[in-house]
């Protein structure tokens, strides 16, 4: 039995806590962009109010998003599950780490991934992923509006991404994340 969430039919997610290296300010950029021609485009995010939350909302606000952005905080791993495998794709634009679990995750879940092309991310994501420049909210728009828009390219992301998660067996995952540590 799979938990429900209220959420829109059609939405990118963005699971992520409202630090500022997450980068959410410029996805809201990409997804006011986005409005102007795709009327029905909807982000969810989940995170709670801290740290950069309130001016995130205030964001919203002041730029008329509300009917785009649902901002659900905090949400149990039963209904991350949910928001995974109903999302039109997972959006990753944050700078870096720690690691990149959401990725992982979503491409587990059958989640198509557009992530920043910045540190570990497009080596993790393969060809599954789309790839966008983190300071450009229209590389990012364009990449939502690809996951938006084409159905067929959403199939293929999935397949493939789904096969990529396989690659990363926990054992395999484990050793990496030792060696990043390491490096750090």
């Amino acid at each position: 039995e799979e938990a429900y969430i209220e959420v829109p039919d059609k939405y990118v997610f963005y699971p992520a806590q409202f630090w500022k290296h997450k980068n959410h300010v410029n996805l809201l950029k990409a997804i006011q962009i986005l409005a102007e021609s795709l009327s029905d485009i909807h982000l969810v995010l989940v995170g709670s109010e801290r740290n950069n939350g309130r001016e995130i909302k205030k964001y919203i606000r002041d730029n008329g998003l509300e009917s785009h952005v649902t901002i659900l905080g905090f949400v149990s791993d039963e209904n991350i599950t949910y928001l995974y495998r109903h999302a039109v794709g997972l959006i990753m634009p944050s700078y870096f780490g720690p690691t990149n679990i959401p990725p992982l995750e979503a491409m587990a879940l059958g989640c198509p991934v557009a992530v920043s092309n910045k540190y570990a991310m497009p080596e993790q994501v393969g060809r599954a992923g789309l790839l966008f420049h983190p300071d450009s909210p229209e590389e990012m728009a364009d990449c939502i509006k690809r996951l938006w828009t084409d159905d067929k390219l959403r199939e293929r992301m999935r397949k493939d991404g789904y096969q990529r998660s396989k690659m990363w067996t926990k054992e395999k995952f484990e050793k990496k994340l030792y060696k990043i540590i390491d490096t750090i």
